[in-house]
């Protein structure tokens, strides 16, 4: 009986050293709202939005990126209607690395050992595209994971 309760205390003892609370963690996002498009315009429409995560404590945390509408990574579609309006979101300003879950080409934000951090997500609408007069929307969904 006394070595039982012995090893129950030496266990105890050991899983509380071992015991690891997790982060908690939120995100905050501010989307790109890249105004009037001008179907005659020769360059590109560029935007810019922020991503903010903030954490209880440091941990590695991944920023990942739905298609939205267009169900693609190589071209995001905004929508009006049945118009369709081509675009794109990139993790870097010279818009050559495409933000997505990680697969296909696509890239992630991911930080290995931080509290918070902040994130610049640019989208550039191609231009010269032939699409009617209107507000075009599409929702990517944001995920973070931790």
């Amino acid at each position: 009986m006394t070595r039982m309760i012995k090893y129950m205390i030496a266990c105890y003892a050991t899983c509380l050293v071992f015991s690891v609370q997790a982060a908690v963690c939120s995100i905050n996002v501010i989307g790109i709202n890249f105004g009037a498009y001008y179907v005659a315009n020769t360059t590109p429409l560029d935007g810019s939005g922020t991503i903010d995560v903030s954490c209880d404590a440091r941990t590695a945390f991944e920023v990942s990126f739905s298609t939205g509408l267009s169900g693609t990574y190589t071209t995001r579609q905004m929508a009006y209607g049945s118009s369709r309006l081509n675009y794109n979101l990139y993790r870097n300003a010279a818009m050559n690395r495409i933000l997505g879950d990680g697969t296909g080409n696509t890239q992630v934000f991911s930080v290995n050992n931080a509290r918070n951090r902040s994130f610049t997500v640019y989208g550039r609408v191609p231009a010269q595209q032939n699409v009617y007069v209107g507000s075009y929307a599409d929702n990517v969904t944001v995920t973070l994971t931790f």
